[in-house]
């Protein structure tokens, strides 16, 4: 990434009449969004007492239960697996500091059948407001009470309730957060013999890995943020798959420092205010409480790369959140930050635009203009300068991308003459060893024909004699016949 400029300011800042001058974030405790009051689970604060967002080191009770049309059911080490693996997601959401430890119980038989098991996830659509002896919640409460003898709940902090059905109808994946003292009856604690029970799953069939961690993290307080297409998506397992949670609930959780949450309180609807993230830090947030609901600005990272989210919260909402992007982004979640190409660009909401007005190294730069201010010329000077930004630093890359694209061609051109010149003296040796090939091959013929003996016979009166040599001469005395 090319780091363009120092335009980068540490604290939040305000503009007037194209002037920044300094204005320090508010309190956090003025951006500590109030959980919702109607709500089983909410991203406020406070959280309920009884979720596990509290503890640092959780039991788990995982409780296999067998149908009775599936008697060949074993609950497989790859099974297990899947469950420990969900337990070291939520250690890496909390940067270590939550542990799970599962306690695997022996798989129940049952009288319940697939059939059963279809019609629960029929009642769990229709018929569960209706009457909670046909609901999830009954099913729940009377699988904890009829098998309370077989099972030790001393010292669970949460149960999962792991069935076997082949049904392919079978998708229910619950979460059951209980409380004290609830509004409404369904959401009691389940009474043991070892204690009341607050958390709860029930899995009809077994489930991967990110639906387990995903229903556990209901049960930390966290909710679904699925069912729209202005959700986080990729950026938050609430929503996707993805193995990710937004920084905003990792901040509710207490796994992001308060250091990393920047408060912009007490905003004025005639100043556009600019606010920096570190870009060394993976996440960032900013909260912009208002009279109405809030907004969250936040920094991620999601398969190593990283996002940039504007986004508004209802607590009260299903789902709470509604994500401000660009259109060709929607469904997938947040805006790519990853280069200078992000520079520019205009995350529109109700009351805020938010703009990037440059990305570096070190630091991403935003300017956050309430919708009175984005026809001003004050917004419309940022919004120049950030694409003069983008314009140099898209100038630079081209520049270098060319420089390279020469060096290339220039290296490539050398390579060819080297790779030419070796080919003609490679072309000229073999040339010459012919030639010498051939010369020593005539000059050895020639040798051989040279050096042919012959025979002539000499006289001297009546005596011949035949001499034999390569050059044959008659002895003194004798003539050559």
């Amino acid at each position: 990434m090319r780091k363009w400029g120092a335009l980068a300011v540490g604290l939040a800042m305000v503009v007037s009449l194209g002037v920044p001058t300094q204005a320090v974030g508010d309190n956090l405790d003025s951006c500590r969004i109030s959980a919702s009051k109607s709500q089983t689970v909410s991203l406020g604060f406070p959280f309920r007492a009884e979720r596990l967002k509290w503890l640092t080191k959780v039991k788990i009770l995982v409780v296999p239960f067998q149908l009775k049309d599936n008697p060949n059911y074993v609950f497989s080490n790859s099974m297990r697996n899947d469950y420990l693996t969900a337990g070291d997601n939520i250690a890496s959401f909390s940067n270590g500091l939550t542990k799970i430890e599962f306690v695997f119980a022996p798989t129940i038989p049952t009288e319940l059948t697939n059939s059963d098991m279809d019609q629960l996830k029929i009642n769990q659509r229709e018929a569960w407001q209706k009457d909670e002896s046909k609901s999830t919640y009954g099913f729940v409460r009377k699988f904890l009470k009829d098998y309370d003898s077989k099972l030790d709940f001393t010292g669970i902090n949460g149960v999962i309730l792991a069935g076997s059905s082949t049904s392919p109808f079978s998708d229910i994946a619950e979460a059951f957060m209980f409380w004290n003292s609830p509004d409404a009856g369904w959401f009691r604690p389940a009474d043991t013999a070892e204690g009341q029970i607050y958390n709860a799953v029930l899995l009809d069939n077994h489930s991967s890995s990110a639906t387990i961690t995903h229903e556990m993290m209901h049960l930390f307080g966290l909710q679904d943020l699925y069912g729209t297409d202005t959700g986080p998506g990729r950026l938050s397992l609430m929503a996707s798959n993805e193995i990710n949670l937004l920084s905003y609930e990792k901040w509710v959780l207490g796994w992001l420092p308060d250091g990393d949450v920047q408060c912009l309180a007490n905003l004025s609807s005639n100043s556009i205010y600019k606010f920096t993230f570190d870009y060394s830090k993976t996440n960032q947030i900013a909260v912009i409480p208002t009279d109405g609901d809030p907004y969250i600005v936040e920094t991620t990272k999601v398969n190593g790369r990283r996002y940039l989210a504007f986004y508004s919260l209802n607590n009260d909402g299903r789902p709470p959140i509604y994500l401000y992007q660009k259109k060709t982004e929607a469904q997938n979640g947040g805006t790519e930050i990853e280069d200078y190409t992000v520079i520019g660009t205009q995350l529109v909401s109700p009351k805020y635009t938010l703009l990037v007005n440059n990305l570096d190294s070190s630091s991403i730069t935003l300017y956050l203009s309430p919708s009175s201010q984005v026809t001003s010329s004050e917004f419309k000077v940022v919004v120049a300068k950030s694409e003069e930004i983008r314009g140099k630093i898209q100038q630079e890359e081209l520049n270098k991308t060319r420089a390279a694209a020469e060096l290339k061609a220039k290296e490539e051109a050398e390579a060819k003459a080297v790779a030419d010149l070796k080919a003609k003296q490679e072309a000229e040796a073999k040339t010459a060893a012919e030639l010498k090939a051939k010369q020593e091959e005539a000059a050895k013929a020639a040798n051989s024909a040279s050096s042919k003996k012959i025979t002539i016979s000499c006289v001297k009166g009546k005596i011949i004699k035949k001499v034999t040599a390569v050059n044959p001469k008659c002895p003194t005395g004798y003539k050559k016949k």
